[in-house]
């Protein structure tokens, strides 16, 4: 028996060219092959065109033998019996019925759990790619970039799948930055997604703290440097494993200190670069406000004189520079003027 799990994300800039083979291919990742497949393109030529991605991603499924009956029978179609309305114990609930379609919440309790379990695998790894997409591209999405996740089962790759449950329906929002489609399958970039799992958590604290700035700015501020600080952590522990323990006990790192005192001995090829970053007014700001976030997170009360977006402009440039500092150089296309500058020497 087999499990397709699918990703879809619509309606997105594009850039680059499309070769023949492009709009169907079939990708290779350490856990198995992905198809991709582009569909919904405004027109034949993707440079600068809008369009929608698909990836798939089907497995073979190691069904206990306890649920191979049961899940065949899933897969067969039959739902709970007419009338039946509690969940179903066991197969002499369900039958070849013209009912509506239920739940799998109403599929005994085993059957449940171990769909459940193999979907959010193949998920998580799909949701982790795209993930990686948005990070390296630097696109700018909501919290959660995937228009529409599915997952469907068969007993065999030749019959008919059945839809098992519609994970997430999100509307997917993009600047006018443009997914590269012929770098994004690259080597690099797949290495990349197997590598790190997905975008740094840092990223996504930044995120969600830009999806919250217009509702409460207090809380974007906390989120905010929170992810300077956790993307700092981050930054120390793969550069020096052993202080891992050390640097992520501490539940608010001196910043301000460890980017002059700390950081500077750790990665001595950039020692002067990481100093003219300290004196960069995105450096500043960000040691500003960690103060009044200090005071907010304490009394509940938002200091004056806080310009959010600002704030985030320059923790994004913080992060960019600590991907930089992690070996992804990459990361030096997002630096602005300022940041640049302080690689001119």
């Amino acid at each position: 028996m087999y499990l397709k799990t699918q990703v879809e994300v619509k309606d997105i800039k594009l850039s680059g060219t499309l070769d023949q083979t492009m709009d169907k291919l079939s990708v290779k990742f350490s856990f198995g092959s992905v198809f991709f497949e582009l569909f919904d393109l405004e027109n034949n030529d993707v440079h600068d065109s809008r369009g929608s991605f698909r990836l798939t991603y089907i497995t073979e499924l190691n069904v206990p033998e306890a649920l191979i009956s049961l899940m065949e029978a899933y897969c067969d179609g039959k739902q709970l019996k007419p009338n039946y309305k509690a969940r179903a114990i066991s197969i002499a609930d369900l039958s070849i019925n013209d009912g509506p379609e239920q739940p799998l919440s109403m599929y005994p309790k085993k059957l449940e759990i171990f769909l459940l379990d193999q979907i959010d695998k193949n998920s998580s790894r799909l949701k982790s790619f795209v993930s990686t997409l948005r990070w390296r591209f630097n696109i700018d999405t909501n919290i959660n970039p995937c228009s529409r996740i599915n997952s469907y089962c068969s007993k065999n790759k030749n019959t008919a799948w059945r839809l098992i449950k519609n994970l997430e329906v999100r509307k997917c929002y993009l600047k006018d930055i443009a997914i590269p489609i012929n770098l994004a399958f690259s080597e690099d970039t797949l290495e990349l997604s197997v590598a790190e799992d997905g975008e740094p958590t840092g990223h996504e604290l930044l995120r969600e703290a830009k999806e919250i700035s217009s509702v409460s700015v207090r809380a974007s501020l906390i989120m905010g440097i929170a992810s300077v600080e956790v993307r700092l952590k981050d930054l120390i522990s793969s550069r020096s494993p052993s202080s891992e323990w050390l640097i992520k006990s501490i539940p608010s790192p001196p910043i301000p200190k460890i980017i002059s005192n700390y950081l500077p001995e750790l990665f001595d090829e950039y020692k002067d670069e990481i100093l003219a970053f300290k004196k960069t007014n995105h450096c500043i700001l960000i040691c500003k406000q960690i103060e009044k976030r200090n005071i907010t997170s304490h009394t509940g009360e938002l200091p004056q004189s806080i310009v959010i977006h600002e704030l985030l402009y320059s923790v994004e440039q913080f992060l960019w520079f600590c991907d930089f500092l992690s070996g992804f150089e990459w990361a030096r296309e997002y630096f602005d003027e300022e940041v640049s500058n302080c690689f001119s020497k």
